[in-house]
């Protein structure tokens, strides 16, 4: 959606196809999802691949993402 508004308000001059190959939307759009639960406990756990606390990796090109994780439902 943010590519074809950017298409759409002419902020950028290329297809859709190629506005997310060169990820120009994460230059209008550079944060992630939000916080976890809680007030104080916000964000914990937002790197932990599985419950023994194993890390996933940051995204070189989002190295602030505090929540990498996949979101599931429910």
């Amino acid at each position: 959606m943010i590519a074809e508004n950017l298409v759409e308000f002419d902020f950028v001059r290329l297809p859709i196809s190629d506005i997310m190959a060169k990820n120009i939307t994460s230059t209008f759009f550079p944060h992630g999802l939000g916080h976890l639960i809680g007030l104080q406990v916000h964000d914990v756990g937002g790197l932990m691949s599985d419950e023994f606390g194993n890390l996933i990796s940051r995204p070189d090109q989002h190295p602030f993402l505090r929540c990498v994780r996949t979101i599931e439902a429910r």
